[in-house]
């Protein structure tokens, strides 16, 4: 992603929609709030959805908007599926909507024309049509996230009616339905819902045998995000406690306690942890690094280390959810206001 080049036009044009801020650089185009954010995976897209009720997809190289469409309700979830073709949003409305978003579609049009001599002849025309959204999925509550099997097949989403539904992404069936809050995330290999319990725990649920296969219990508060490493050997859970805390899944064994507030603000419990809410968590590409988004601070934390990397400098805005590029070179973040942050992490 060429954001140093990127930087140097926007000194030279005033069509890009990107300027220079701070370290990173800034997307613009929303009308309120923006709550969440996402890459596709083969990074040619980043989408954005907020309290506007729009989501809006940004070509992840330039900058530049490429077409947007509206919900019901503020977009408070985003997800794309593993071949980048469907992004799934989830609203306040009590709905996900599923978008087809692969590349615009082509119909050859073919026409006949008179030439001057009165000869026939035929002539065929590309036109481009933009694809709509094609499904929506009623829920009991707000939907506040979301995630693809592997295979493209099937979608989970986590609602404040504290339900996590399993569909079928292609013929929008209902398949299953797990205990878990709001928060919820699938492992990489398609097999595991990880759930925010009830009680402040973490629920790890089997699809295939619909079985609890473990509990996680260290936080003090409700769990507000959750996020699987992408191989699959560690699960992060951010609380309402200030609490993001590091789980090895095999064992249950929790490994670290991140703080994810600014200390001179917050009260320190007895973990040694500052008192807040941990909103939402992103692990790079690589397993390595995870960050943390909490108030106005993103953290990015040596996972292997368990150490603080750094405090990305010049946040000023709350920080609703937060997102790694598939090469790990870039993160994105959410703000309240109408603006998306990235950040060049090369």
């Amino acid at each position: 992603m060429a954001f140093q080049e990127m930087r140097a036009r926007q000194l030279e044009s005033k069509n890009y929609q990107i300027p220079h801020y701070v370290e990173g650089i800034i997307i613009s185009g929303h009308d309120s709030h923006i709550f969440s954010v996402a890459f596709s995976p083969d990074g040619k897209l980043l989408a954005t959805g907020g309290w506007d009720k729009t989501v809006r997809l940004w070509d992840a190289d330039t900058g530049a908007q490429i077409r947007s469409t509206s919900l019901k309700g503020s977009v408070w979830t985003l997800a794309f599926s593993p071949d980048s073709k469907t992004l799934a949003a989830g609203s306040e409305e009590n709905e996900v909507m599923l978008w087809s978003v692969s590349h615009e579609a082509v119909r050859r049009a073919v026409t006949t024309v008179i030439d001057r001599t009165g000869r026939a002849a035929r002539q065929t025309e590309e036109i481009r049509e933009t694809q709509k959204h094609y499904e929506m999925l009623p829920h009991g509550g707000m939907v506040r996230s979301a995630a693809f099997s592997p295979d493209n097949k099937t979608l989970v989403t986590g609602a404040v009616d504290n339900l996590v539904r399993l569909w079928d992404v292609e013929t929008a069936e209902l398949l299953k339905t797990f205990e878990g809050n709001r928060a919820a995330a699938l492992s990489p290999d398609g097999r595991t819902i990880a759930a925010g319990g009830h009680d402040c725990s973490v629920l790890l649920w089997d699809i295939e045998t619909e079985q609890l296969t473990k509990i996680f219990k260290g936080h003090t508060d409700e769990v507000l995000s959750l996020a699987f490493s992408p191989d699959g050997r560690l699960l992060a859970s951010g609380g309402n406690d200030n609490a993001a805390l590091l789980w090895e899944t095999e064992t249950g064994e929790r490994l670290a306690a991140f703080e994810g507030t600014d200390p001179s603000s917050a009260t320190e419990d007895e973990w040694g942890i500052y008192r807040g809410n941990v909103r939402s968590l992103a692990f790079s590409p690589d397993s390595k690094t995870l960050a943390t988004g909490a108030g106005d601070t993103i953290r990015l934390w040596d996972v292997e280390r368990r150490e603080l990397l750094r405090e990305l400098e010049g946040m000023t805005l709350t920080i609703y959810d937060v997102a790694f590029s598939p090469d790990g070179k870039t993160l994105a973040a959410a703000t309240y206001y109408d603006t998306v942050q990235l950040w060049d992490l090369s």
